[in-house]
């Protein structure tokens, strides 16, 4: 990001989580704009294309949680659950974690994925 620049849109280092059982990745490309912060998820191919598959909404406060490591992913069959940091309730100081279940593109000859659970 620059300033003067008509995009402000700070994008961090991209986060690459190969798939156990295809030869593809799960791409997290998360992003911060002032106050506010965000994720794309893509799904990389073996033809190494990449097709944006679903978001993760950040908070008002520009903190990146994915950069941060305040997240887990876990992999079921053809879904990728995500559970990410939010921030803190204001009223009673509690942490607020955020998910979503984004179904992965089936690969043509790519093998089922098998359960498995990552933290990061």
């Amino acid at each position: 990001m620059s300033f003067g620049s008509s995009d402000w849109t700070d994008y961090h280092e991209d986060l690459i989580i190969p798939i156990e059982g295809r030869e593809a990745s799960l791409v997290i490309r998360e992003w911060n704009l002032l106050l506010g912060s965000g994720a794309d998820v893509y799904y990389q191919g073996p033809d190494g294309k990449e097709t944006q598959i679903g978001q993760a909404g950040g908070g008002d406060d520009g903190y990146t949680p994915f950069k941060n490591q305040k997240y887990t992913i876990t992999f079921s069959d053809d879904t990728v659950s995500f559970t990410w940091y939010f921030g803190v309730n204001d009223t009673d100081g509690k942490e607020i974690w955020k998910s979503t279940v984004i179904d992965l593109p089936t690969d043509g000859e790519a093998a089922m994925i098998p359960k498995l659970s990552a933290t990061f």
